[in-house]
């Protein structure tokens, strides 16, 4: 039997390094665009058995070379840092309405695309990352008028943590501090309530889209998290538990973020109405994670 064919932006990324190997392990054949300067290191000997194409120049090249059957757009701008708005914009908007055009032209059976909680119609007073957020709820209305024949799923992916995650996100910056020796960290009073989710029980939301999306609206928007909310400090204090530290957690020691969500758990019911599951529970995954960061 043929091989189903996937292309991928961000799949040198952080949750795209990780679909890539399972893609790869289930039989897919993955396409995969990138920028010259893409770091590869986090995909390790999976590099190799990816076709790559440039980000810039190579896209509608890969539409030739390649029956592709699934689109999966992860490859992402926070808007942080250095980058300009038009540098937002040119991965978080331009990009992705580019791939849905050719999806339309080529006869694609489903563009999936991957945004965040933060943009959850119930956020709107949430003013962390505007630019991040209006660019990706654009994608959405964009959607709507550009496909016609391809059916559209926006995956809408609660805290995510695993391992080869990036050290200026908030869980690995903190795992850095407790390994380096920190005595103690000034957090925010992190009484916010989050649905931690392991990066595995992503990467398995994604195939699950893959083998069922049929069974869904030509249009649809999954969110994606285990359905539990958790407080910040209480996963900061089991991932400190597991690793043995004594480090001091000073929660209180820097003012709460202005605009932060205070609340933010998955409907996760369309994806357990394919099947499924959450197999990871924040023990569990902190235990996996730790073990494969450090070896502990």
């Amino acid at each position: 039997m043929k091989s189903k064919v996937v292309l991928l932006s961000g799949a040198t990324g952080f949750i795209g390094s990780h679909l890539v190997e399972a893609l790869i392990k289930h039989g897919y054949t993955v396409i995969a665009l990138r920028r010259q300067n893409s770091d590869m290191s986090k995909l390790g000997v999976r590099y190799s058995a990816i076709w790559w194409y440039d980000i810039k120049c190579g896209i509608e090249q890969a539409f030739v070379d390649h029956k592709i059957d699934y689109i999966i757009h992860l490859a992402t701008n926070y808007g942080r840092g250095a980058d300009s708005v038009v540098e937002l914009l040119t991965i978080n908007l331009l990009l992705p309405c580019k791939l849905m055009e050719l999806a339309e032209q080529n006869q694609i059976k489903l563009f999936v695309n991957t945004d965040s909680f933060y943009c959850k119609a119930k956020a709107k007073n949430c003013i962390l990352l505007p630019q991040y957020v209006l660019s990706k709820k654009n994608v959405i209305s964009w959607a709507k008028l550009i496909l016609r024949k391809v059916r559209f799923v926006n995956m809408r992916l609660e805290h995510v943590y695993g391992p080869a995650d990036s050290k200026y996100k908030f869980v690995s910056y903190v795992m850095d501090q407790i390994k380096a020796g920190q005595a103690e960290i000034a957090l925010t009073s992190c009484e916010v309530r989050r649905d931690f989710i392991y990066v595995k029980d992503v990467v398995e939301a994604y195939l699950t889209i893959l083998t069922g999306y049929e069974k869904l609206p030509g249009f649809s928007c999954v969110e994606v998290g285990t359905g539990i909310d958790c407080k910040v400090r209480h996963f900061l204090n089991e991932m400190s538990a597991l690793l043995g530290s004594s480090i001091r957690f000073d929660f209180g020691g820097l003012p709460d973020r202005q605009g932060e969500m205070e609340y933010s758990v998955a409907e996760n019911s369309i994806l357990r109405s394919l099947g499924w599951r959450a197999k990871y529970g924040i023990k569990a995954g902190l235990k996996e994670m730790l073990k494969l960061e450090l070896g502990v």
